[in-house]
């Protein structure tokens, strides 16, 4: 690799000189490569701001910092506030007041600082009885879990519904294209799935490897497998 040098000096083009004076040159290696680190910089800089600074992750920090707040049995009036205004339909303000005291007490035999994996692990532990007894807890924490953080896996499940309904299957019901998408969306559970026994799926094997072409001789072979 050579050494790094300083480019050469060029005259700024008419159509983009500003004023009379000369265009700026560096010095040196080091006035040209801090300039380039501090654009660098910046724009990662103004990027992350772009990236979480809007409205949806300033919803979900407020919903995740009401759950904590409680937990820890800290002040948490705004944000109870936000999220009833926000949720007003989903949430009944005296019983999620109620609710949110009863898991402050409930966490007391846990950490100091409980974290949101803490109080899921504590209502998996309970009986839906108990469940029920903080109903209005267990429908935050779903909102907090069912809320994407970004967009990716819906941008991919569109991607995919072109590849799944395609000219040649213009035909298709509405029942089967949700059952396909769904099956392609979640393939990763998908492959641990055991759709079909192992007899079945022996018999399909020899079915194509012996190439049976009609249907009385593929009758009789059936018959006589099982």
């Amino acid at each position: 690799m050579n050494d790094p040098v300083l480019p050469r000096k060029r005259r700024v083009a008419a159509r983009f000189a500003v004023g009379t004076g000369a265009g700026h040159q560096p010095a040196n290696l080091e006035e040209l490569y801090r300039h380039q680190y501090f654009e660098c910089l910046d724009l990662i800089i103004s990027f992350i701001k772009y990236r979480f600074d809007q409205p949806s992750y300033h919803t979900l920090k407020q919903l995740e910092d009401l759950l904590l707040k409680s937990a820890r049995k800290e002040i948490y009036s705004e944000e109870l506030e936000y999220v009833l205004n926000f949720y007003h339909s989903d949430f009944n303000e005296s019983s999620l007041s109620s609710h949110l005291q009863l898991l402050g007490t409930a966490m007391e035999s846990s950490s100091s600082q409980p974290c949101l994996q803490d109080i899921i692990d504590y209502l998996k532990l309970l009986t839906p009885a108990q469940r029920s007894i903080m109903s209005e807890v267990c429908t935050l924490v779903k909102i907090i879990l069912v809320s994407p953080a970004t967009n990716a896996v819906s941008e991919r499940s569109a991607s995919g519904l072109r590849r799944i309904k395609t000219y040649l299957r213009s035909t298709m019901s509405q029942q089967r294209l949700n059952s396909l998408m769904i099956l392609h969306v979640h393939k990763d559970l998908t492959v641990q799935m055991k759709l079909i026994s192992n007899h079945v799926l022996m018999i399909l094997l020899l079915v194509v490897n012996t190439e049976i072409a009609y249907l009385d001789n593929f009758k009789y072979f059936f018959i006589e497998l099982l």
